[in-house]
């Protein structure tokens, strides 16, 4: 499901400061463990849910890839990777990208929300308020006009958060699985991000 938050005005779910206890901050280089182990949390339970999040097999590589290309990005345009940290845990990740659709569209430019995720013994705090918060003022602060994600239909608390924080529901995504759901024999079909 896709879901976007209003380009004016501002809900008052989203958090400005952290919960007691955390300190966030745009993940380094030096944050690839953390990053990549919240990540691949993030996709347990997104797969949970649905099978179809399952990581593929170059997943490592195709999220350092994008870290290097939001770390290298001058602008800060691109993207940003929030962690969130509870003494020298890292408990929460936050993944923001600027997206280009084709020139099809007058409205083609948007920030996406890819990859929103707390750590179960953190959780109750507002955590994910938080986080949210912080990628809409990143979303915000580079000028996009909305900020779209995607969320599996069975995610009742994640549903109930992005709806607190203001998302409403915009479009559904239907699906019609051939041979299985499986796609490794159509690789051409890979997606890309603008």
């Amino acid at each position: 499901m896709t879901s976007s938050v209003p380009a004016l005005g501002r809900p008052a779910a989203i958090r400005r400061r952290p919960p007691v206890g955390i300190r966030t901050r745009p993940a380094s280089a030096a944050d690839e463990a953390a990053v990549e182990r919240l990540f691949q949390a993030l996709h347990e339970h997104n797969a949970g849910l649905d099978p179809m999040f399952a990581l593929g097999p170059a997943w490592r590589s195709a999220l350092r890839a994008h870290a290097r290309r939001v770390r290298e990005d001058a602008s800060g345009r691109s993207g940003l990777t929030l962690l969130a940290w509870l003494d020298r845990r890292p408990v929460g990740l936050l993944m923001m990208g600027g997206q280009a659709d084709t020139e099809l569209f007058l409205h083609r430019h948007w920030a996406e929300l890819l990859a929103l995720y707390v750590d179960p013994g953190a959780r109750g705090r507002r955590l994910g308020a938080h986080l949210v918060g912080a990628g809409v003022a990143w979303a915000r602060g580079h000028g996009y006009p909305r900020v779209q994600l995607y969320v599996t239909a069975s995610n009742a608390a994640g549903r109930a958060l992005y709806e607190h924080a203001g998302f409403r529901l915009t479009q559904e995504v239907w699906r019609l699985d051939l041979d299985g759901g499986a796609d490794a024999a159509v690789p051409h079909l890979e997606r890309t991000s603008a």
